[in-house]
């Protein structure tokens, strides 16, 4: 058993590098269409755009990921932060209601 979830982690950790820039990517091009400015659309597309990062930076997490890391490039890096960052953002703007 144990066999098995060593190769299972070794199968997620080469495919979450791919999966993470995918995401990433992925939320970069959606974030290029010019938000709705319905009130119900917007709160839809922002919604979407914090579960976008909030999938990422779950990935980053089971990837232990961080910036901190020396092997990163600079340009990794910055995504990385970037990522953060918004969560951040849209943690200190989100409506309790």
């Amino acid at each position: 058993m144990t066999e098995d979830l060593i190769k299972l982690q070794r199968k997620i950790q080469n495919k979450l590098p791919h999966h993470i820039k995918t995401i990433w990517k992925e939320y970069l091009t959606f974030c290029q269409i010019p938000p709705p400015e319905d009130t119900k659309q917007f709160s839809a597309y922002q919604q979407a755009c914090k579960y976008a990062l909030g999938h990422l930076l779950l990935l980053l997490k089971i990837a232990g990921v961080s910036t901190q890391k020396t092997d990163l490039l600079p340009e990794e890096t910055d995504w990385i932060t970037a990522a953060h960052t918004a969560l951040a953002q849209l943690e200190g703007t989100e409506d309790d209601s």
